[in-house]
């Protein structure tokens, strides 16, 4: 099958008597998929623009209601942004098809000058990300990097940070283990009351699977069970499903 369009026309003798029909078709085939492509093109643009102003109202506005002065809530948001920006221009670089774990990490690293530190130290397989997987990532690894340059393991010259994921199997589907864990910093002390920095973590990484959030003196700890379909979804009406 095949979308066309046509015409018909009669073909009349010289005293206009009908003598027959003549069918001229064109084969639209092409054109057609070619409307369907923008319109699902136009779709996800769609989710897209909605998900990013979505992040950029959030982030403005809990950067405000957490800050402790203007100008802290200027560099709050400016940075938060940056990192943001920073994941689009990697997923455009793969035609927004993803990209990998360690891509995130290591543009994490990068844009807070962390890069040839050996206070910052990364290792996991090779793992894809979907767009969404990827961008709440990147949001995450700059909020967790910052608390660590305020109040954790980077706050102090003795401290570092750890950074591994793995893969398993399990049933029906695979999962993935991600682990943060700072050590060497001041002794940690769970906050009475969760910041913006903690429901940030939560909120993004919740979609994914499970987030555990732990205080130990010697350091903080995040753990992400989460599942390997659903991190790798390619757009954002499905990981919205």
């Amino acid at each position: 099958s095949f979308w066309a369009s046509g015409q018909m026309m009669a073909l009349t003798s010289d005293n206009g008597e009908v003598e027959g029909f003549v069918k001229i078709l064109r084969d639209r085939t092409e054109q057609r998929e070619n409307e369907e492509r923008q319109r699902v093109l136009m779709h996800e643009l769609s989710h897209r623009m909605k998900n990013t102003l979505a992040v950029v109202q959030a982030i403005t506005s809990q950067s405000f209601r957490n800050a402790s002065s203007m100008e802290d809530a200027e560099q709050s948001i400016a940075a938060r942004i940056n990192a943001y920006s920073k994941a689009h221009d990697i997923l455009l670089q793969q035609n927004w098809l993803g990209t990998t774990m360690a891509t995130i990490v290591e543009a994490t690293a990068i844009n807070l000058g962390l890069e040839a530190s050996r206070r910052f130290e990364a290792r996991g397989p090779a793992v894809e990300l979907g767009p969404q997987a990827a961008l709440s990532f990147s949001l995450v690894l700059h909020e967790l990097v910052t608390n660590a340059n305020k109040y954790g393991a980077l706050s102090v010259d003795t401290g570092t940070i750890e950074i591994e994921w793995s893969v398993r199997g399990a049933v029906g589907e695979k999962r993935l283990d991600f682990r943060w864990q700072e050590a060497g910093g001041p002794a940690v002390v769970a906050p009475n009351n969760k910041g913006f920095g903690t429901r940030l973590v939560n909120s993004s990484l919740a979609a994914f699977g499970e987030v555990a959030l732990d205080y130990p003196p010697t350091g903080f700890i995040l753990k992400l069970d989460a599942s390997l379909q659903k991190l790798q979804y390619k757009t954002y009406s499905d990981a919205e499903e």
